[in-house]
C-alpha cells in the first residue's frame, strides 16, 4: 500500500511512517506574492495529482449545512469520481 497525501494531512503521513508504507506527498506549487486566483489554481492542480496517483480516496472533508463536502477536499473527491475511483468519506 502507498499513501498519497496533500501535505496538509499529517495523520495520513504519520500512519504511513509508522507502518513503513511508501508515501507520495503532493504539495501545491505556490509562488510568493501570487494572487488568490493563482494560489487556488495551484491547490486545484495539486488535488488533481492526488486523484491521479491514488487507487482510492479516503477523505475527511468539511461539510456544509446539507452534509455535502466543500472546499479543496470536495474538489479532490470530484476529480476521483470523474476518474471512476472509489471514494470513502469518513
Amino acid at each position: 500500500m502507498e499513501v498519497v497525501s496533500s501535505g496538509a494531512d499529517n495523520f495520513a503521513v504519520d500512519i504511513a511512517k509508522i507502518l513503513e508504507w511508501p508515501l507520495i506527498e503532493h504539495l501545491p506549487k505556490l509562488v510568493e506574492g501570487s494572487s488568490y486566483y493563482e494560489r487556488t489554481k495551484a491547490y486545484y492542480a495539486r488535488n488533481k495529482l492526488i486523484a491521479l496517483d491514488c487507487s482510492f480516496l479516503v477523505a475527511m472533508p468539511e461539510l456544509d449545512k446539507n452534509k455535502k463536502p466543500v472546499g479543496g477536499t470536495a474538489n479532490t473527491i470530484s476529480y476521483c469520481e470523474e476518474l471512476g475511483k472509489k471514494v470513502i468519506i469518513l
